[in-house]
């Protein structure tokens, strides 16, 4: 199994943080987000790891070489990376998976076990659900049948109909990978669909057949850090119970 990271974005809203750093290298707590997750990936033994840079990728690279020196990381650069979304950024890693994946966004602080819930869940294709009634309309939401299996995925649903949020990691096999890239391509290159989020292409091959399902979290700690206050609050409600976690485990 392969891991795919997207680490292109500027990260605007955490400015000043990210004025001459990626997002990816905002120091939360005493760690990265990059460092925290290539660390939560390898626990499970999975070191074919490749990452879609853009915004400052020289610094991504000289972090990775001397914190994780003996790990050989994939590279592919996202030259528009400040003109486009991360939909994008998900397209180009058809240069780099050849395998099942795990998909992850760059900003995401979580309880390692998340992976252990998403690797071993009986679905090929799926993503963690971040179980939640107060949503708004920043959250990716979800809605789904009574099998967990995704109807609709995107921040427009109405909240009342939602189960939650879709965290930003997600598990596909290769076949899948396959439709999916293709219908990226198909809007990218087709209708210059650069500006999507690259849930709107899930959606697509959902309509046209294909079977994702939501993996519910149960209460792990976890958080997309998009604004200064989110790492506030991730510093003192969510570190504190990961790093615990850790501690008893």
């Amino acid at each position: 199994m392969q891991a795919l990271i997207l680490a292109a974005g500027m990260a605007e809203r955490l400015r000043p943080l990210t004025l001459d750093h990626p997002k990816c290298l905002v120091e939360i707590g005493d760690k990265t987000f990059l460092e925290r997750m290539i660390t939560n990936i390898l626990a499970y033994d999975i070191t074919d790891i490749n990452i879609i840079t853009g915004f400052q990728v020289d610094k991504i690279k000289t972090f990775l070489e001397e914190r994780f020196p003996d790990i050989d990381v994939h590279f592919y650069h996202n030259e528009r990376y400040y003109e486009t979304n991360n939909c994008y950024s998900l397209w180009l890693a058809k240069h780099l998976i050849h395998d099942d994946f795990l998909l992850f966004d760059a900003d995401i602080i979580f309880d390692n076990r998340v992976l252990e819930k998403l690797i071993n869940a009986p679905y090929d294709n799926c993503l963690t659900l971040r179980e939640s009634s107060d949503l708004g309309e920043e959250e990716m939401k979800v809605k789904v049948n009574g099998q967990n299996k995704i109807l609709e995925i995107s921040k427009t649903i109405s909240p009342n109909e939602a189960v939650g949020e879709s965290l930003g990691i997600e598990k596909f096999s290769i076949e899948l990978g396959k439709t999916l890239f293709d219908k990226l391509e198909e809007n990218i290159l087709g209708f210059n669909r650069v500006n999507d989020f690259y849930e709107k292409s899930f959606e697509d091959v959902i309509h046209e057949g294909a079977d994702i399902y939501a993996v519910e979290l149960n209460g792990l700690k976890c958080a997309e850090v998009d604004f200064l206050e989110d790492i506030q609050y991730v510093e003192k409600h969510i570190l504190p119970y990961i790093q615990e976690s850790r501690r008893s485990s």
